[in-house]
């Protein structure tokens, strides 16, 4: 519209400053009110034989008339498109209602994919054209498709929903056992009491969530995002996080007999997290506030947990290998039956913690630490810091406020 008017009045202008002189005559003449009126009125013969008549001029309602063509061409091909594809939503839905659900749903990604031209408007000039070559998502056909997958949200068990954009969709109370929703997006999608145990998010994207009080026992999650997410109260148990990205997110939920190899909580906080005999390798815990966390019976290899701030957790009857402590607070956490293989604690501050009945830790590698105050030592590598002038280790750092 805007662009239509602007060029109209540029055009105008330009007309009435060629010729000043009549300037709305001009505006009469150039604009075919006058070519409309001879229409209705036709001028009689004396005037037609007058040697300063001049036919009106009929430029502008030309291509007024082309442009309105055009936008019937524009128009009819953005229907035809429209009515194809809402044919194929009736179809799809049709298969929803059946026994072959969880088939069908393997045909949302590819219908979301499709892109209609966009609309042509009678007042814009610009969206009419476009509509020749650009293609936009049809919102309304969009809506029809989630509000499908909706309704039959408490039976989808078994559905191939792979590739689905599942962008603010009303999972509450969903039941999606033993599904497939990998490299899918859930984006302010709601999951609160939800059943999807035994499924696979192998790559999906998990972005501004809040799952409350859901199942995810025995779950695939490999190489999955999960950002800006807030996980309370959620079973995780027995689930495989290989190489997943937990990015500013908050757990407070159960990975128990898990496998987070390669996994990453980069700016996360755990709370009252139980990760009870649970896999972790080469899994990196950056800037992550873990405060109850439970690593009970963990095998931890070549983790880092650097920069860390672990608080009333515990790590008992741990096997730890080659994994780094560097630059992180430990307090009011146990370490106790916990065994230690190449573990660095350079710059980290353990306060009121209990590293007593350990196997593995030695003198050298807890030296490194930035403090030890009233951290519960194995009694020989005491006596051995303290012997070697490592004895300000055990006294109150300036900067700690009980």
């Amino acid at each position: 519209m805007e662009t239509y008017i602007t060029s109209h009045i540029g055009i105008i202008i330009l007309i009435l400053i060629w010729n000043s002189s009549r300037p709305l005559y001009n505006l009469y003449d150039y604009s075919g009110a006058r070519a409309i009126k001879q229409l209705i009125r036709p001028p009689s013969k004396t005037e037609l034989e007058d040697e300063n008549y001049r036919s009106p001029s009929t430029f502008a309602l030309w291509i007024v008339s082309i442009y309105v063509a055009i936008f019937g061409l524009a128009s009819n091909r953005y229907e035809r498109a429209v009515s194809t594809y809402e044919m194929q939503i009736a179809s799809w839905q049709n298969q929803m209602a059946t026994e072959f659900r969880a088939q069908a749903c393997a045909n949302l990604s590819t219908l979301q994919k499709i892109k209609l031209p966009q609309k042509p408007s009678l007042l814009s000039v610009w969206e009419t054209f476009a509509s020749f070559f650009q293609d936009v998502e049809y919102t309304e056909g969009q809506s029809m498709l989630k509000q499908t997958v909706e309704a039959y949200k408490k039976n989808l068990n078994e559905a191939q929903l792979n590739f689905a954009n599942l962008r603010g969709l009303n999972f509450n109370n969903a039941n999606i056992v033993n599904a497939s929703l990998n490299n899918s997006l859930f984006d302010r999608t709601k999951l609160k009491e939800a059943n999807l145990q035994c499924s696979t998010f192998n790559s999906s994207t998990f972005y501004n969530l809040n799952i409350y009080d859901s199942n995810l026992n025995n779950c695939n999650f490999d190489y999955a995002s999960i950002s800006n997410t807030t996980i309370i109260n959620t079973d995780f148990n027995n689930s495989t996080l290989f190489g997943t990205n937990f990015n500013n997110s908050t757990l407070e939920c159960y990975l128990n007999d898990s496998k987070l190899d390669f996994t990453k909580f980069n700016i996360s906080s755990i709370e009252r997290t139980y990760l009870n005999k649970t896999m972790l390798q080469n899994a990196t815990f950056t800037n992550t506030s873990l405060w109850r966390a439970i690593f009970k019976d963990n095998t931890i290899n070549n983790t880092k947990f650097n920069n860390c701030t672990i608080n009333n957790s515990s790590f008992k009857n741990a096997t730890i290998m080659n994994t780094y402590f560097q630059n992180t607070t430990i307090k009011n956490t146990t370490f106790s039956k916990t065994s230690f293989t190449n573990v660095d604690f350079t710059r980290a501050a353990i306060i009121d913690s209990n590293l007593v009945d350990t196997t593995g830790l030695t003198a050298k590698a807890i030296s490194g630490a930035a403090t030890l105050y009233s951290t519960q030592l194995p009694k020989e590598i005491r006596e051995e810091l303290t012997s070697t002038n490592f004895s300000y280790l055990f006294e109150k750092p300036n900067w700690y406020k009980e």
